[in-house]
């Protein structure tokens, strides 16, 4: 049970700001896609899009055969939403929540308690059922919306920075039960993160930068176009260390204000001969496994810096 979803060359506009410029990606029916960059990168606003909640400007959606916009009301029956914000009601306990809410799916009283079991069940929230929402952590929360997002069985579930307000701890909880279900029902999930170690997750990545698609691949495959190593040169003189490097061949350099990034390098040999040329040039350094960070800085030479919307 699952869909593949086709976004063609979507773009869209807040008055003078441009959140999307000509995006498009296709999530293969069945995978795990994950959509990184930081706040104000536009991820927000194609999940916006994409769920309906907001109107197209350019460019198209489409879930197999239902095209967003034109069969909206059919979409909305096939996919399950994760919200950034949280969508469930703190006095009603954790069964109230789902009852409550399965209701509005036109499931009968008996098919949507037998469901919110096998849910309760599923997610080990069997014995939080009847607590109160707002007494639980915020872990638990995260679980108790999941099962509000599949309980209708949904092709498509797609999660808006699913780890916000979540400590390491249950972040690692909550991607556990999330490859638990996909393996279970090979649903289709597609979700935004800022977390460089939640996009590892991703069995496709889509990176956006400026409301730009700037890389869509296996989170793997990026970082080998950046070879197995990087180096960060920290350096007053940023100009006179580039010039130097630029002597070697298939190095990537990306300069910043006061350190250089290297990568391309294919073992830690290579990178230790590397610092022994620059030695007396440097201030500082670090050599370290290419990482999705470092993809993210060598195609935008931007650092990850978290904006306001």
């Amino acid at each position: 049970m699952s869909i593949t979803i086709q976004i063609d060359q979507i773009s869209y506009s807040y008055k003078d700001h441009q959140a999307l410029n000509g995006v498009s990606i296709e999530i293969p029916a069945g995978s795990i896609v994950g959509v990184l960059g930081p706040n104000g990168s536009g991820k927000s606003t194609l999940f916006k899009l994409i769920t309906t909640s907001l109107n197209m400007q350019k460019g198209t959606a489409k879930y197999g055969e239902y095209i967003v916009g034109k069969d909206s009301a059919e979409i909305r029956k096939k996919i399950g939403v994760v919200f950034q914000s949280p969508a469930l009601d703190g006095h009603l306990s954790v069964k109230e929540n789902l009852l409550y809410h399965g209701q509005f799916y036109g499931l009968t009283r008996v098919q949507l308690k037998t469901r919110v079991d096998e849910l309760l069940q599923d997610f080990n929230l069997a014995d939080r059922s009847n607590d109160t929402v707002k007494t639980l952590s915020g872990g638990l929360k995260r679980r108790v919306e999941l099962c509000r997002a599949i309980l209708h069985n949904p092709e498509v579930l797609i999660l808006d920075e699913p780890s916000t307000g979540l400590d390491p701890n249950a972040r690692l909880d909550f991607w556990d039960t999330l490859e638990k279900l996909q393996i279970k029902t090979g649903l289709t999930i597609l979700f935004s993160t800022h977390w460089f170690e939640e996009a590892e997750m991703a069995s496709h990545l889509a990176i956006l930068s400026h409301g730009k698609l700037i890389a869509y691949e296996e989170p793997s495959k990026l970082r080998e176009q950046l070879g197995g190593y990087t180096l960060e040169l920290h350096t007053e003189h940023t100009q006179t260390l580039i010039k130097e490097l630029t002597k070697s061949d298939n190095l990537n350099i990306t300069p910043k204000e006061k350190f250089v990034q290297v990568s391309g390098i294919k073992t830690k040999q290579d990178g230790m001969a590397i610092l022994n040329n620059l030695n007396d040039q440097l201030d500082g350094f670090s050599l370290s496994p290419a990482s999705l960070k470092d993809v993210y800085l060598n195609l935008t030479g931007e650092e990850f810096v978290m904006e306001d919307n």
